[in-house]
Parts: C-alpha cells; sequence; structure tokens
C-alpha cells in the first residue's frame, strides 16, 4: 500500500490568512464560531485517548472545510485525497469523533424554555411566527426566482430567495 503525502500547508498557512467572508464560505464557520466549537470539544475524553490521532485543531479544520465544500458524505473521498488523509475512512472516523463530542454537549444548548423565556421568546418572534416558542434554524434550500405571492417571505437573513428545509 502506498502512503499519501500530507498536505498540512494550506490548512496551517492558507486557510488562517482568509478574510471572514472566505473563511465562512469554505468552512461554514466565522473564525470566533470555530474557535467557540474548537474549544467547547477539546476536552472531551474522545479526543485524550493513547490511540496516535491527528490534533483536534486538524480535525476540526479537516471537518469544517469538508462541511464547507459540499457537506455530504461523497466529499470525505474528495477532502482525504487532497490533504492526505487516507481514503475517506479517516475524515468519516473525525466527523463521527467530532459529533460525539457535540453531542455529549447538547443539553447545555438544546433545551425546553422556562415561562418566562417562552413569553420573550413568543414576544419578540409574534410578528413573524406568532405564538410559536420553538423552531430549528434549518438548512437553505436556494430558489431560483421568489415566488409570485409573499415575496418577502422567501428572502433569507443574506437577503436571498430561499425556503428552510426543517
Amino acid at each position: 500500500m502506498t502512503r499519501v503525502p500530507k498536505q498540512k500547508v494550506w490548512l496551517n498557512e492558507v486557510l488562517p490568512q482568509y478574510d471572514e467572508m472566505r473563511f465562512r464560505q469554505v468552512t461554514r464557520v466565522s473564525y470566533q464560531q470555530f474557535d467557540v466549537i474548537l474549544n467547547l470539544i477539546s476536552e472531551d475524553r474522545i479526543f485524550h485517548t493513547s490511540l496516535k490521532q491527528l490534533s483536534l485543531r486538524f480535525n476540526w479544520q479537516l471537518r469544517c472545510l469538508d462541511f464547507g465544500i459540499s457537506g455530504t458524505g461523497a466529499s470525505a473521498h474528495n477532502t482525504a485525497r487532497l490533504f492526505g488523509t487516507g481514503d475517506g475512512s479517516t475524515i468519516i472516523r473525525i466527523t463521527r469523533r467530532i459529533i460525539k463530542a457535540l453531542l455529549r454537549l447538547k443539553c447545555r444548548f438544546i433545551y425546553w424554555p422556562n415561562e418566562e423565556e417562552r413569553n420573550e421568546i413568543v414576544a419578540e418572534t409574534f410578528q413573524y411566527l406568532p405564538r410559536c416558542i420553538g423552531w430549528i434554524y434549518g438548512t437553505k434550500i436556494p430558489l431560483h426566482e421568489a415566488p409570485v405571492t409573499n415575496k418577502d417571505s422567501y428572502y433569507d437573513k443574506d437577503k436571498h430567495s430561499s425556503t428552510n428545509y426543517l
């Protein structure tokens, strides 16, 4: 079996030089979000084993980059070939480890609001989502053009016509 050369120059030297917009386009998170998530998962036991592993920062960079490329499992092989991390199964293992670490944090971020919080949410969103106290920010599905009726209802935060997949 032939060893695949490792390519860390782009991740370590080029990616950090990107401006905020380009970084977000490539990774789907901002620099600040990247660091916050990295810090949140860094203490998870899954990253502190006796096994020889790539660094957590490298893992997280690869995973963000892979999501940014297309967000599908199919891109794991392309990312692996580009950065010399095996045949794609390494990226899949990295993804599983990161997801396990994130899932262990879910109760800190996903919870049912108390009565005061529910009243605040209803008051803040009544104009858009009457009496709704919870929603999930979903994946945007871009539309070629906005529908004729209720056109403004289909503009996303980036001022593009889209709808959410919830």
